[in-house]
């Protein structure tokens, strides 16, 4: 889903916060970091051609779509441990490590939702797991049908990145928005 995020980005600043937009005029994501904290929010329209998305949606077979994952385990109660793509930064390998569950609305002639929530999110620095870091993650995913017998689909993301550290500052907030920043321009 974050791959339709792409293209440009802008930056803007206050006194209180710095703000990141990127939007390429279907999608748009903002970043704000405020003391340690980094949130963000996106989301995205589109339509796709009549098929059979609101079967494949409302099943279990779209699990490994949804979680976008390299790695994945379970379901066990409903809930997938997963692994992200690592994040390259310089000589360090940065890998989210996700606590998953999918939660769907009853697929209808009028369309559906499905909800995949982070239940617990971390990261893995090089070879360790990081206890410094939490991610809170949302993504809903929402379709109805056209009258031209297509789908239109519409997905909200949420995502939030806290660091239990000293507050950055001058140099290392800095780096600390360029890294972030050149992580959406990625995405």
């Amino acid at each position: 889903m974050l791959a339709l995020l792409s293209t440009t980005a802008a930056f803007f600043s206050s006194p209180q916060r710095r703000l990141c937009a990127h939007t390429d005029g279907r999608a748009a994501v903002l970043l704000k970091l405020v003391t340690n904290r980094l949130a963000a929010s996106a989301g995205s329209s589109l339509r796709l051609p009549a098929g059979p998305l609101s079967e494949y949606l409302g099943s279990r077979h779209s699990d490994e779509a949804l979680l976008s994952a390299t790695s994945v385990s379970g379901p066990t109660d409903g809930v997938y441990e997963c692994e992200l793509s690592p994040i390259k930064f310089f000589t360090l390998a940065i890998t989210p490590v996700f606590t998953m569950q999918i939660d769907r609305e009853p697929a209808a002639s009028a369309g559906g939702a499905v909800a995949v929530r982070v239940l617990k999110g971390q990261c893995r620095v090089g070879e360790k797991l990081s206890r410094t870091i939490s991610i809170d993650a949302l993504n809903e995913v929402r379709w109805a049908p056209e009258a031209s017998g297509g789908w239109s689909v519409d997905t909200a993301i949420s995502l939030e990145l806290a660091i239990k550290q000293a507050p950055l500052r001058g140099l290392a907030l800095r780096a600390w928005e360029a890294a972030g920043t050149a992580i959406v321009k990625g995405a």
